[in-house]
């Protein structure tokens, strides 16, 4: 059993689901750094020894497997759809990754406008609503390799509820940030000095070039 899971708790499956697909990355804006994340489970029933053979109907959708079923796998993401990330750093608070460890990121508490951009977009029993989010990062045995514990509450709206009633918790044990990358357009020479004001250390980055896109990474 894989050791990078989520759990939506109280859901048909106690040991949670594989997590498939995890990535980290960041993008630097006028304002400062933006962390983007994407994560993708297993389908639900992949490790499934018990599927159910009946339907009980007095089960909520949240409790019923057929329902999970019919939608196969989730998708929490920042960048899949429409989501906006969320700020880590900016010229006032520029981000140290020797310190990443120490800090617990709390984004888009309750209440929310449904309404208005949403940092994270989530698939999970149709298009539903995440939100009341605590991010943590552990840094590993390299210097950009980290495990990460997330943790959130979820509004089933795609079926009329707007409440966040469920909670998710998810650990992935070992990711590696896969940079910073910068604006369309960024002239070579001018790279440093646009990521500098929101660094602690820019020596502690190397620019690399990804097909046409520049990127940061940790050296």
């Amino acid at each position: 059993m894989t050791t990078s899971r989520i759990k939506f708790l109280g859901n048909p499956w106690a040991d949670g689901h594989a997590i498939q697909d995890f990535f980290w990355s960041a993008r630097l804006e006028p304002s400062g750094i933006w962390f983007d994340l994407h994560l993708q489970t297993a389908e639900y029933s992949a490790e499934d020894t018990h599927p159910e053979e009946f339907v009980d109907e007095s089960q909520g959708d949240w409790q019923a497997k057929i329902v999970w079923n019919n939608y196969h796998r989730c998708t929490l993401s920042s960048n899949y759809w429409d989501g906006t990330g969320f700020q880590v750093a900016s010229r006032a608070q520029p981000l140290d990754f020797k310190t990443l460890s120490e800090q617990e990121f709390f984004v888009d508490p309750l209440p929310i406008e449904f309404d208005q951009p949403r940092p994270f977009d989530i698939y999970l029993l149709g298009h539903d609503s995440a939100a009341d989010h605590r991010i943590r990062f552990t840094q590993r045995s390299t210097p950009n390799g980290f495990s990460v514990d997330w943790r959130g509450r979820i509004a089933l709206s795609y079926s009329g509820d707007d409440e966040f009633r469920y909670e998710f918790a998810a650990h992935v044990e070992s990711t590696e940030f896969e940079g910073i990358e910068l604006p369309k357009g960024t002239r070579e020479q001018e790279a440093q000095s646009l990521l500098a004001p929101f660094v602690i250390d820019v020596d502690a980055f190397t620019l690399v070039l990804r097909g046409e896109e520049q990127w940061f990474q940790l050296r």
